[in-house]
């Protein structure tokens, strides 16, 4: 079925009519413009469907017409190219669409003329004088659809909302995994630090003094550690 960006146009253009009755064309309808089996008798007698009849109707109509308009295409388009050809064909027919100039543009790669093309396709034939005349409606029709054609996509499922699973353990958490290496560089910049200082601190004192000073850090840290020992074995702390 086609994107949900071609299915609402289609929804606003078309509406949602549960009773039987003539679009603008005089052709019998039902639903968002289905019509194949509706008939006049059938608008003449009130014939109705309910919500979920309608909502079948118009996933078994989209998919037909998907399929007939991708029959026709020689390379292959966008879902947003797709939809607002399929939006397209769904209105005029496939005859008309074949024979379309949105078409011919497309088949030779050339998306601006096809844009171009879709406000070709504003008339409607009057049931009263057989003559085609101009349709505010369907003007406004085709400027959604040649929009629709040319909107960029940014994904197989723009516009719709990810799934995202939770994560099983906390280090599988991107804020725990933030914070990880958040804190790896932190440590890496203090040894680095750490380094540099040293590396100066030999530069300024000269090479014999660094591993005085270090070994007498050494022995000092030991001996805290040594006299705490102590302390808690005397009972002191």
């Amino acid at each position: 079925m086609i994107n949900a960006a071609g299915a609402n146009l289609i929804s606003q253009s078309e509406s949602i009519q549960l009773r039987a009755y003539f679009c603008p064309a005089g052709v019998p309808t039902i639903g968002r413009g289905h019509t194949k089996g509706i008939t006049a008798q059938m608008v003449h007698d009130g014939y109705t469907i309910t919500v979920a009849q309608e909502q079948a109707l118009f996933a078994a109509d989209m998919e037909e017409w998907e399929r007939n308009v991708r029959g026709v295409l020689t390379r292959t388009p966008n879902e947003n190219q797709l939809a607002a050809m399929v939006s397209l064909a769904f209105n005029v027919g496939m005859p008309g669409f074949a024979a379309s100039s949105v078409l011919r543009a497309f088949n030779r790669n050339d998306d601006q003329a096809a844009y171009r093309a879709f406000g070709l396709w504003n008339k409607i034939t009057d049931p009263k004088t057989g003559k085609k005349v101009a349709s505010n409606g369907l003007s406004i029709r085709r400027a959604k659809e040649a929009a629709l054609y040319l909107a960029p996509v940014f994904g197989s499922s723009a516009g719709m909302p990810q799934a995202v699973e939770p994560p099983k353990t906390m280090a599988e958490s991107t804020i725990n995994r933030a914070g990880m290496v958040a804190g790896g560089t932190t440590a890496v910049a203090a040894i680095s630090e750490a380094g540099n200082a040293i590396a100066t601190l030999k530069y300024s004192l000269g090479d014999w003094l660094v591993p005085v000073l270090l070994v007498v850090a050494i022995a000092a840290i030991g001996y805290i550690v040594w006299e705490r020992f102590n302390q808690r074995e005397r009972g002191i702390a």
